[in-house]
């Protein structure tokens, strides 16, 4: 790539002056002797001082000519070895001039470069990207780049990038493509290395089961990956991002993003912190934040760090607190229900001998029969105590519902305001369902005391609709099968359910009820409660037009059993029986009432003293019957005893209330029979008689 002088002096018109004057002074038309001695020796000066003058100029005009080669050859070199290809194209795409450099990238010599089109050296797939981009280049004379690939001369081809201008000569509007090749492939496989290294960060980050964020100090959201979104109920990050001016926004109490960012900028970290927060649908959320203080690509602070939903873990947390305190209940439920089950069974069984004593003529024998109601409704609600603690025993019969309806709505309306409305709407024939009577009053209690209080404070009307559907096929959607069912409906006109939180309704401890209104287990134990029977519970709610509830139990072919049995149908005998009870009124009102029925009967109120007596004579004894919680031994020790030393006698144990022992532990013992305080005579005198003869006719076998 050689290059011309562009400003070298013209020495040709001193040369051609020089020469005139020699040939002036030496010219034949003038005689030389007729020429002055003084004029001959000043042309002859002139002609030595051109002379010097001359060879001057060719020194310095071959010092420029050296000092112009040295740069030629310089330039040349760096055209040739540059770390860039260049080639020099004519209009039609020829390579007029090309470096070493291009030779070398496309492994061929100079000569095969020079004089043939560029596109023979460019992946036929590519030739439309040079094309589009010559073409503009033509167009515009604006330099064009472009990134493509090079075939070499062994096949093998390159990614380069190509930065082209164009070159015009002076005087001439003939132009010159100017083409700069770069070889870009471990460029652009560094480039795709870190596209993927960066694209498996971002899968990972995005999948994260954790959500990962980064926020500057006023507040701003930089990155959240998808979890922080799903967090906070929002469809996608940009929608969040999009939704908030400040993370302040998304704090449950604003000022507290203040104190966390403070206290990690303070000590650089913060771990393991319960925050609360409010989703999109304003819901509270709570995260467990552990985040850090770093610098920001341009050199600000930043914060960055993890987030963990626990709102379930904060849920169980305030469920175990819940069932601690329900647990507390229990104990203490459990602690008095024995003594109010012996003060009941004291109540109840002298009411009794009182009933059968006093003459139907006489009027005092109608208010004994209210006490007797009374006791019995106060041993249920004993039970009822003792189920919400999660420490009763249910036992299931065939009964009919709609007594219990009317005796569930009798005390619900001495408790209730006046202006709430109490309808009943009986469109069934049939009530009879198998089911645990204490508890269906439980799901009847809670069902009226939700609808109460959602119109605790406009009144309206409270409606108890009964009436049977059946379903020929199974029902997939509530999961019950074929048959008859009863379907208790409770509706209210209260204020309705907000449709956001109706699908958390049967939650345990979810409440929208203030502090110390509800412990938000009512909902749940009808749901178990039904669930447990076989059934199904079904919500509609509409805001500000009411609530209903529609229960659905399986109808049972059976016969509902009588819960009143009379005193004078109760069977009799003579066998000798032992009986231990620490309460002397209990002893003695049951050791009447056995010996009314003709037994013979030895009572003991000290369990040691009974066990002695049985040691000392285990024969003269046809029937044991004790109770549990006594001092010095317990019910189940002494039955445990007297059984080690006659196996075959029936032992009956009562029981007003102990967490150690059931039916069930009892059967394992070898006791005959396990029966809750208080006693109802009937089924007491028939456990007594059916002991009895079960062990007669053990024996005669």
């Amino acid at each position: 790539m050689m290059g011309t002088i562009k400003d070298a002096p013209d020495y040709s018109e001193l040369r051609r002056r020089a020469k005139e004057k020699l040939k002036k002074a030496t010219s034949g038309s003038e005689d030389i002797s007729g020429v002055s001695t003084e004029r001959m020796a000043r042309l002859i000066h002139e002609l030595q001082v051109h002379q010097i003058e001359l060879k001057m100029q060719n020194d310095e005009l071959r010092s420029i000519q050296d000092e112009l080669e040295k740069t030629l050859d310089k330039y040349s070199h760096l055209y040739d070895f540059s770390p860039v290809g260049y080639l020099t194209l004519i209009e039609k795409g020829i390579i007029d001039e090309a470096n070493l450099t291009i030779t070398s990238m496309l492994g061929v010599e100079r000569s095969a470069l020079i004089g043939n089109p560029f596109t023979r050296f460019i992946l036929r797939d590519d030739h439309y990207i040079f094309y589009k981009h010559w073409q503009r280049l033509l167009e515009t004379e604006i330099p064009q780049a472009c990134d493509l690939r090079l075939v070499k001369k062994d096949g093998h081809g390159f990614h380069a990038r190509l930065e082209c201008m164009v070159i015009k000569n002076k005087g001439d509007d003939f132009r010159q493509i100017r083409v700069a090749v770069s070889d870009i492939t471990e460029q652009n496989r560094l480039e795709e290395a870190l596209s993927k290294s960066e694209k498996k960060y971002r899968e990972i980050t995005e999948n994260m089961l954790v959500g990962v964020y980064q926020v500057t100090l006023d507040g701003k959201l930089l990155f959240a990956n998808k979890k922080i979104s799903e967090m906070f109920g929002y469809d996608s990050t940009k929608e969040l991002i999009a939704a908030i001016n400040s993370v302040e926004e998304l704090y449950a109490r604003s000022e507290e993003r203040k104190t966390i960012t403070d206290e990690i900028i303070g000590k650089g970290f913060i771990k393991n912190k319960a925050v609360e927060f409010k989703r999109k649908d304003g819901q509270s959320v709570w995260i467990k934040m552990n985040a850090r203080r770093t610098i920001n690509n341009d050199g600000t602070i930043i914060l960055e760090g993890l987030m963990e939903d626990v709102t379930e873990f904060k849920r169980m947390e305030e469920q175990l607190r819940q069932v601690q305190k329900m647990e507390s209940i229990g104990s203490l439920a459990g602690g008095i229900a024995h003594d109010f089950n012996n003060i009941l069974a004291i109540i109840l069984g002298n009411t009794e001998l009182a009933i059968i004593d006093v003459p139907e003529s006489n009027p005092a024998k109608r208010c004994l029969k209210v006490i007797q109601s009374a006791s019995l409704r106060a041993s249920e609600l004993v039970q009822h105590l003792l189920s919400c603690s999660r420490k009763g025993i249910t036992t299931r019969k065939p009964i009919k519902i709609c007594p219990i309806i009317e005796d569930s709505l009798k005390m619900l309306r001495a408790s209730i305001p006046a202006d709430i409305e109490i309808r009943r709407n009986i469109l069934c024939e049939s009530d009879i369902i198998l089911a645990d009577p204490t508890q269906m009053s439980q799901v009847l209690m809670n069902l009226c005391a939700n609808a109460v209080h959602a119109m605790q404070f406009e009144g309206g009307i409270l409606e108890l609709k009964l009436q049977t559907v059946e379903f020929g096929k199974q029902n997939m959607e509530l999961n019950l099968g074929t048959g008859r069912y009863l379907k208790l409906a409770v509706s209210d006109t209260g204020h309705g359910i907000d449709p956001k939180i109706i699908g958390r309704i049967f939650d345990p401890y979810f409440t929208t009820k203030g502090l110390g209104e509800g412990t938000g287990l009512g909902l749940s134990v009808v749901q178990g409660i039904v669930k447990s029977h076989n059934g199904a519970v079904t919500l509609k709610s509409e805001l500000g037009k009411g609530t209903v509830f529609e229960v659905l139990l399986p109808l049972t072919g059976a016969k509902a059993q009588s819960e009143n049995k009379k005193a004078e149908a109760f069977p009799t005998g003579n066998e000798k029986i032992l009986l231990i009870d620490d309460e002397e009124s209990i002893l003695n009102l049951v050791k009447k009432r056995l010996e009314m029925q003709g037994y013979q009967v030895k009572a003991k109120n000290n369990p040691v003293d009974a066990l002695e007596l049985f040691r000392f004579g285990p024969d003269r004894f046809d029937l044991i019957i004790t109770d549990m919680i006594m001092p010095k031994m317990t019910g189940d020790k002494l039955a445990k005893e007297i059984l080690s030393i006659r196996p075959d006698i029936p032992i009956i144990l009562c029981s007003g209330y102990s967490d150690k022992i059931d039916a069930e532990k009892a059967a394992a013992l070898g006791v005959r029979k396990y029966i809750e305080k208080p006693l109802n005579m009937s089924d007491f005198m028939i456990a007594i008689r059916k002991a009895l003869d079960e062990t007669k006719v053990s024996t005669h076998d």
